[in-house]
């Protein structure tokens, strides 16, 4: 153990410790100045190493005490501006966390956990494997609130499965013609809906509590005695469970509404040839 203590008030102006290269041009690698300052310098291909075997201490601990400053706790900073990392951080030889030169950052499989929130700032988040989950319970009652909030367009490109009640001001589907083919009326419209059993029903809210389903007593139709009738507006998932487009019967609905109509504008022309002809034999 050694001390190095100097009577000059003067902070500045030479170093406690000052080791230099070999090679007298080199200059300092490594100075204690008056004011506590230290720099390590690497010269060459060389660099600076802290090796520790301590158990019970951290091997290198950056403080301020100062109860106000502006500067920044720990700075890298580098003159090379690709082809390196500003951090990497290794378990094992494993580069667990890395920062490179061109601010990429790379987590490795333990994840990132942020506490105070994530803001990014320009080019988004891409997931290319796994999923996002967001296991807050916070209640939605309009759309700015909720456990997810987006404030701009939501594009997905596949399916949405919805565990709850859906809100919206307008529902839109894709229907152009120029994206269609084997185009064809609907037809016996009639005897299709009349083959339909609408029903009432409740849930198995006990036998299923993670899909949510809301309480009261419903009315629609059953996806099994559909699918014998309309089976393209019924879809089986691989677990076997069924859905119902029920947007689906609004087509057979509207044939069926314009044959009935057609049935009742022949129903009363043949009614008014038959009053005419009355008509005709009363006056004869």
């Amino acid at each position: 153990m050694f001390a190095l203590s100097s009577s000059d008030t003067d902070h500045d102006g030479f170093n406690f410790i000052d080791a230099k290269h070999t090679t007298a041009t080199a200059g300092s690698v490594f100075t204690v100045a008056a004011s506590g300052l230290t720099s390590i310098a690497g010269q060459g291909s060389g660099g600076a190493i802290i090796f520790d075997t301590g158990t019970t201490a951290s091997t290198l601990s950056v403080s301020n005490t100062a109860s106000s400053f502006n500067k920044a706790l720990l700075l890298m900073d580098s003159t090379a501006t690709t082809g390196f990392s500003l951090i990497d951080a290794k378990v094992g030889g494993n580069s667990q966390f890395t920062v490179t030169a061109g601010g990429t950052t790379t987590i490795a499989s333990g994840g990132l956990s942020v506490k105070g929130g994530v803001t990014v700032v320009d080019t988004g988040v891409t997931v290319s494997a796994g999923n996002v989950l967001i296991s807050s319970s916070t209640a939605t009652s309009a759309s700015t609130n909720g456990a997810l909030v987006v404030t701009g367009g939501v594009g997905i490109g596949g399916d949405i499965r919805c565990a709850g009640t859906s809100y919206a001001v307008a529902h839109t589907a894709t229907s152009d013609r120029r994206l269609k083919t084997a185009i064809q009326d609907v037809t016996s419209a009639q005897e299709t809906i009349r083959k339909l059993r609408p029903v009432t029903y409740e849930w198995k809210r006990n036998a299923f509590p993670s899909r949510n389903f809301p309480a009261g007593v419903f009315s629609g139709f059953l996806a099994d005695e559909v699918k014998e009738i309309l089976p393209d507006l019924v879809h089986e998932d691989s677990d076997g469970w069924k859905a119902l487009n029920y947007v689906g019967l609004l087509p057979h609905l509207v044939r069926a509404m314009q044959e009935l109509q057609g049935q009742l504008e022949a129903s009363q022309k043949q009614m008014r040839s038959f009053q005419q002809q009355l008509q005709a034999l009363q006056t004869a």
